[in-house]
C-alpha cells in the first residue's frame, strides 16, 4: 500500500541552510526532470529528511532527538515542492517510515511548520495561518494505491481538490 500526502508549509523569512533555504532556492519544482515509467508521471526533485523522533504518550506529542536517546526511532520522508507562493509552499510527501506526528514534527524541525498547526507551529506560522484563514492543519493523504487482494489489479485513488485550496 502506498499513500501520498500533500501539505502547505510556512516558509517565512528564516534562511539558515536548512530545508527553508532549500525551498527558497527552488524556483521551479522540476529540477531534474525524468519519466517514472511505472507511474507514467514526471519525476521531480525530492528532498530527504531524516531525524530521530521520541514520542511522549502522556502529552500526545513527538520531538526530534539525538539517535542515541533511549526510545528514539528513525524517521524518514521525501518531499518535493509543487508550488511556492508568498510565504507558503505546497509540498508532496512520501513517508518512508510511519511515526507519530512524523510529518508535522519533521517539517517543524526543518523550519517549515505546517500551516494551521497549533501544536508544532511557530508563533509566526500560527499568526500567518490565522491571517490566511487556515484554521485546521493543512495536511492530508491525497492519494492511495494498493493491489486488490483478489484480482491483483493496482487500485489508485486520488483527491480531486485539496481541502484547504478552495478557501485561499
Amino acid at each position: 500500500m502506498e499513500k501520498g500526502y500533500m501539505a502547505l508549509v510556512y516558509t517565512g523569512t528564516k534562511r539558515d541552510g536548512t530545508a527553508t533555504e532549500q525551498i527558497h532556492q527552488i524556483q521551479e519544482s522540476v529540477q531534474e526532470p525524468g519519466l517514472d515509467e511505472e507511474r507514467n508521471e514526471i519525476r521531480r526533485k525530492e528532498i530527504k529528511l531524516v531525524d530521530y523522533l521520541l514520542r511522549d504518550v502522556g502529552q500526545n506529542t513527538s520531538r526530534v532527538v539525538k539517535a542515541d536517546i533511549k526510545g528514539a526511532r528513525r524517521a524518514e520522508l521525501l518531499y518535493e515542492v509543487v508550488e511556492k507562493k508568498d510565504r507558503q509552499a505546497l509540498v508532496r510527501i512520501r513517508l518512508l517510515t510511519g511515526r507519530h506526528h512524523q510529518i508535522r514534527v519533521q517539517f517543524a524541525n526543518a523550519g517549515l511548520p505546517l500551516l494551521g498547526d497549533a501544536r508544532y507551529g511557530t508563533e509566526e506560522s500560527r499568526e500567518y495561518s490565522a491571517e490566511k484563514g487556515y484554521g485546521n492543519i493543512c495536511l492530508c493523504a491525497f492519494s492511495l494505491s494498493f493491489y486488490h487482494p483478489a484480482t491483483g489489479k493496482r487500485m489508485d485513488f486520488q483527491l480531486e481538490e485539496l481541502p484547504w485550496i478552495k478557501n485561499n
